[in-house]
């Protein structure tokens, strides 16, 4: 056998095989990529307006009720609410906090400056 034929016989993919194959990957890996960042970020968002929800409701309930108080609560299975409530110079500084209940993380806080009322209760 000759160089030349010993060559021909070599078993193995050719650099063209190679190089396709490798678009092919390259062409995968940029779709699911893809694919998970837009899942994960449209739950996110959603988790993000439903603290911003919760965080306007909270508000609007302590402004209503004018029941100014520091709270730590639960709200539902999804988050939890910390109000800091700051009194001074006739003024009411709220402060809501929004957390995720799992990784505690915080996801939303609201302030607000309101005029201090006494509940007429």
């Amino acid at each position: 056998m000759t160089l030349k034929q010993n060559l021909l016989n070599e078993d193995g993919y050719t650099i063209i095989e190679i190089l396709v194959a490798l678009v092919l990957l390259s062409i995968l890996i940029v779709f699911t990529t893809d694919v998970f960042t837009l899942v994960t970020s449209k739950e996110f968002a959603d988790t993000k307006f439903a603290a911003i929800e919760l965080a306007q409701k909270e508000l609007e309930l302590t402004i209503n009720q004018k029941k100014y108080s520091n709270y730590d609560k639960e709200l539902n299975r999804k988050f939890r609410a910390i109000q800091n409530i700051i009194i001074k110079d006739r003024l009411v500084y709220i402060t809501i906090n929004i957390f995720n209940l799992r990784s505690n993380q915080n996801i939303y806080e609201l302030k607000a400056i309101r005029p201090y009322e006494v509940s007429k209760e």
